[in-house]
């Protein structure tokens, strides 16, 4: 039914009839509640719609997208940059030095090891590099660790003042300082003018390495005795660094002999 046909037409009358009233009121309803729904229809359109901000279209915004992604992927290890070296877990070898809680540590030991049930897993002992500590650490199968970037500068043992080994770099005459804790064990074997490698990590001095061998003189020992030759025994006898080797039962003072730094062991006599 027309609109007009609910009106009346005398004399250019155009009010509504009481039919017409009622239709026109229930039209009016009807296109209330059609823009209402559309209303409604298109805020939930909004609502639903992803952020672009937090969810880029891979096609139109592929650059945002991809370095969102590369940025969750550096931020899985804290504070780690982008130009970090990381190392798998699974590619541990004793020597390998790793940061882990703000200090440097170094494999001792490893193992891999593949249980019946759950995932695989690697049990580390690691030494920090600047005190010395031992633990024992679990990690993942092919979990990456930042791996520590360490230098190593030639220098030179010129002297100790108080507890600390001053050495210094030739060349350039910068000058390091380490106490014997941070040196090591291998302190003992350390005297002045021998050349070592000083170890950085930045700006820090992590340690100090000594040569693999050393020839030292012997101070004091028990006198030798002939015959010992043939008898293959050792004695105790102090070098002149204040170390302690055991030596055979023919070497005298005043010989110098040759003593390897790692394990302390007698290596022979120097001519």
């Amino acid at each position: 039914m027309l609109v007009a046909d609910l009106t009346t037409s005398r004399a250019g009358d155009r009010t509504p009839t009481a039919q017409g009233q009622a239709a026109l009121i229930h039209l009016a309803t009807q296109r209330a509640l059609q823009k209402q729904k559309a209303k409604g229809e298109s805020e939930t359109a909004e609502t639903q719609r992803p952020n672009s901000k937090l969810f880029p279209h891979p096609l139109t915004d592929s650059s945002a997208f991809f370095s969102r992604f590369s940025s969750e992927r550096y931020n899985e290890v804290p504070n780690i940059s982008p130009d970090t070296l990381m190392i798998s877990s699974n590619d541990f070898r004793p020597g390998v030095s790793i940061e882990l809680d703000g200090a440097v540590w170094r494999v001792v030991e490893f193992l891999h090891v593949k249980p019946g049930k759950g995932s695989a897993f690697v049990r580390t002992k690691l030494k920090n590099v600047q005190t010395g500590n031992v633990m024992e650490r679990t990690f993942r199968a092919g979990e990456s660790l930042p791996q520590a970037n360490l230098e190593k500068n030639t220098m030179q043992h010129t002297y100790k003042e108080g507890d600390d080994f001053v050495f210094m770099e030739m060349e350039t005459y910068d000058e390091a300082r380490l106490n014997a804790k941070q040196i090591g064990d291998r302190v003992k074997y350390l005297k002045e003018g021998m050349e070592v490698n000083v170890v950085r990590w930045g700006e820090q001095v992590m340690e100090v390495e000594l040569p693999n061998s050393v020839v030292l003189e012997v101070t004091q020992t028990d006198p030798g005795v002939k015959g010992d030759t043939a008898t293959g025994g050792t004695k105790p006898a102090i070098v002149e660094t204040g170390a302690q080797i055991m030596v055979p039962l023919f070497i005298t003072i005043g010989e110098r002999i040759k003593v390897d730094t790692r394990n302390d062991s007698y290596l022979g006599r120097e001519q």
